[in-house]
């Protein structure tokens, strides 16, 4: 699989038509401009954002699909308004035959890669098959690289078993 990492500074996702960039789809690129909008309107200003968005093809049918990971957006003056101690929400969007694209998958994240064509989400507790009590503290809980699986019928992304689980190094 051919995969690409994108890293962008908000100018350019502004800007599609940039020599330099893939054009993100239409979707995707709405999200970015939210996402500096609700940035000036906290008092900060978007600032370069390498990593923000993921691009590769992460559902094996040939087209590029993107990961927007808002804990990598720079809000300089509100740095803490996308991202917080368990790390910042991230969307998975599919890329279909026409460029357009589809949200496939959404989840919190304490960060995210690729490997083997396959998104892996760095999470804790549960999601790493650990047994969480009601008292148990946040720190008390296991991390973990858990990888997303395409499942074609129902066009999404979840989580892949368990026994896929890496440990968080």
């Amino acid at each position: 699989m051919k995969i690409a990492l994108i890293s962008l500074t908000l100018a350019l996702a502004a800007s599609p038509a940039a020599p330099t960039a893939m054009p993100l789809p239409p979707q995707v690129l709405n999200i970015v401009n939210d996402m500096k909008a609700v940035c000036r309107a906290a008092g900060g200003q978007p600032g370069a954002s390498p990593g923000l968005v993921l691009s590769a093809d992460l559902n094996g049918d040939g087209r590029v699909d993107h990961v927007i990971d808002e804990a990598a957006f720079d809000c300089e003056g509100a740095a803490s308004l996308f991202t917080g101690a368990g790390g910042g929400h991230m969307q998975v969007f599919v890329t279909a035959a026409d460029g357009n694209a589809a949200l496939a998958f959404e989840h919190g994240a304490d960060g995210l890669r690729v490997e083997g064509g396959a998104l892996w989400l760095a999470v804790g507790g549960p999601l790493c098959g650990q047994q969480v009590t009601d008292n148990m503290s946040h720190s008390a809980m296991q991390a973990c690289w858990r990888p997303l699986q395409w499942l074609a019928a129902q066009r999404r992304f979840d989580f892949a078993p368990l026994s896929r689980v890496k440990p968080y190094r």
